[in-house]
């Protein structure tokens, strides 16, 4: 009996269920398939990191811009605090200028003139008295600038104890001599000068008897001072109820 051998193994390859694959292609052709493929592959790969790459610059970007600007703007605030500081430095030494210049007047000028003090003397002297002679004195002004003058020395000296010194009062001396026909009318002069707020300290020196063109009279001398260190405001008129009926009945 005739048997054939060649179909022994495809009987054993129906009864197992496989085939052999047989590539017909030639081998060069399968190593530029894979190297194409590796190609593609890397290719992905640099993209992908040339995207992150891009993405972190951007964002590395974002953040340097946004410091720069802070820093921008935290220069322009200091130019300006620099700025004010100045003109506040300047402001303070022109306050300092002036603060010097009034301590300078406010220890110079004389809170009252001689005229409202001749003028206050007259509203009380009595009408049978004559004044012969008025002489009015003071010292020299002393003026501590050394709070006002801002040196190194007196920076230094600043954060030392200060010693107190008391500051003597300023006074004007006046010294009033004249004529009056009887001790009385002297006398009711000095009650007068003390009654009024500006004289303080009303003395009576002497008074004695003087021969005026061979008429008798009292020759007197008063003292009297007068603060420099306060503020004199003339009193206002009142108005009485009288006067202001006055206006209003004149009033159309």
């Amino acid at each position: 009996m005739w048997s054939c051998h060649a179909d022994a193994p495809s009987r054993d390859a129906e009864r197992t269920g496989s085939m052999n694959e047989i590539n017909f292609l030639p081998q060069s052709f399968l190593e530029a398939q894979n190297r194409r493929q590796r190609l593609f592959r890397e290719v992905v790969i640099l993209c992908g990191m040339v995207l992150i790459g891009l993405a972190l610059f951007a964002g590395q970007s974002g953040r340097v811009m946004s410091i720069r600007s802070q820093v921008e703007r935290k220069s322009e605030e200091l130019a300006a605090a620099q700025l004010r500081s100045t003109e506040v430095s300047k402001l303070k030494a022109q306050q300092q200028q002036l603060k010097l210049q009034l301590a300078v007047h406010d220890g110079l000028a004389m809170p009252m003139n001689m005229s409202s003090i001749l003028a206050s003397i007259s509203q009380v002297l009595p009408p049978r008295m004559a004044l012969t002679e008025i002489t009015c004195s003071s010292d020299a002004p002393k003026l501590d600038l050394s709070d006002l003058k801002q040196s190194a020395t007196s920076k230094k000296k600043s954060s030392k104890k200060k010693k107190i010194i008391k500051v003597q009062e300023r006074v004007m001396q006046i010294q009033v001599m004249g004529l009056s026909p009887s001790d009385v009318d002297v006398a009711n002069l000095v009650g007068a000068l003390s009654a009024n707020p500006i004289f303080q300290n009303v003395k009576m020196r002497y008074a004695k008897s003087a021969a005026i063109d061979k008429v008798m009279a009292r020759e007197f001398r008063l003292e009297m001072e007068v603060s420099l260190d306060c503020i004199y405001q003339a009193p206002v008129p009142q108005t009485t109820e009288t006067e202001i009926g006055k206006e209003v009945a004149h009033v159309e």
